[in-house]
């Protein structure tokens, strides 16, 4: 294997009469010194504490994070949608029943549901996801099928 210094003449007049090793070593030790100092810190206590350490520390002093959290409403607050059950049965429900109940409903269930049982709770209830393929077939208008009720 070739070595470096080999390559390298002994003395280079940039280093002022200094050796090449000199000059390597010197940036080496300086390097390490750079790369160490971040994993140990000194507080204004006096107590050293790594890097992990530090930026908690520093998580805890942040006048931004405190302003950020006493901003944040407080969970009482916020508000949960809840279902409109009575536009559903004013609205939807008899829509339901006069185009997909024929083929949706207890008689008979093609592509196997049943729209008369689903929950007509759209946000939380059980039966979310059967909405959401309803509502894409429809949006498609793939439901109801040419020459069968419109809705």
């Amino acid at each position: 294997m070739l070595r470096m210094s080999a390559l390298l003449p002994v003395r280079s007049r940039s280093c002022r009469g200094w050796t090449v090793r000199h000059c390597v070593a010197g940036v080496l030790l300086l390097l390490s010194c750079v790369l160490t100092a971040g994993w140990a810190v000194a507080g204004e206590d006096g107590v050293v504490r790594d890097l992990r350490q530090s930026r908690e520390a520093g998580r805890q002093q942040s006048a931004l994070l405190k302003s950020a959290q006493q901003s944040v409403p407080q969970a009482s607050a916020v508000l949960v949608p809840q279902a409109d059950l009575v536009t559903y049965r004013e609205r939807v429900a008899p829509v339901l029943q006069r185009v997909c109940v024929q083929c949706h409903g207890a008689d008979e269930q093609k592509g196997n549901i049943r729209v008369d049982t689903l929950n007509p709770d759209l946000l939380h209830g059980p039966d979310v996801s059967w909405w959401q393929e309803v509502s894409a077939v429809v949006s498609k208008h793939e439901m109801p099928p040419q020459g069968e009720a419109e809705l």
